[in-house]
């Protein structure tokens, strides 16, 4: 069921952990990838849809961004909040503007903001104030 499948991408084991924990809580089905290439052939294999995405802007293989420009060529409604440790840089606000982010938030995030976050990703709001 698409409106509750959530992608979470991240390569670092306790925030995938604390984000599948959030996920969970509210109701959702957390798909969770440590790798962006993984997450990719996943979805293609399994053909599932999503209700939204949270991908790490910073991981090897496939950065944030770029798995964020793929899962957008497949399905160009979702919405996709990144995560990163440091402030944003140029390519982040652009992609944001153009449309490819739906939010963006710094790590680390205060966990009420993010169980509110989820809500409003998946419901089609806009992203919460920080």
């Amino acid at each position: 069921m698409a409106d509750r499948n959530v992608l979470i991408v991240d390569d670092e084991a306790p925030i995938l952990s604390a984000l599948a924990r959030v996920a969970r809580r509210a109701g959702y089905r957390a798909l969770l990838f440590t790798d962006g290439e993984e997450a990719l052939e996943a979805l293609d294999a399994q053909g599932l849809e999503l209700a939204g995405a949270i991908v790490d802007h910073n991981m090897p293989t496939l950065d944030g961004l770029e798995l964020a420009r793929a899962l957008k060529a497949r399905t160009p409604s979702l919405r996709i909040l990144m995560l990163s440790g440091g402030i944003p840089g140029a390519e982040v606000v652009a992609a944001k503007e153009e449309g490819l982010l739906w939010g963006y938030a710094e790590k680390p995030w205060e966990l009420d903001w993010m169980r509110r976050a989820l809500r409003a990703l998946v419901e089609g709001d806009p992203p919460p104030a920080v």
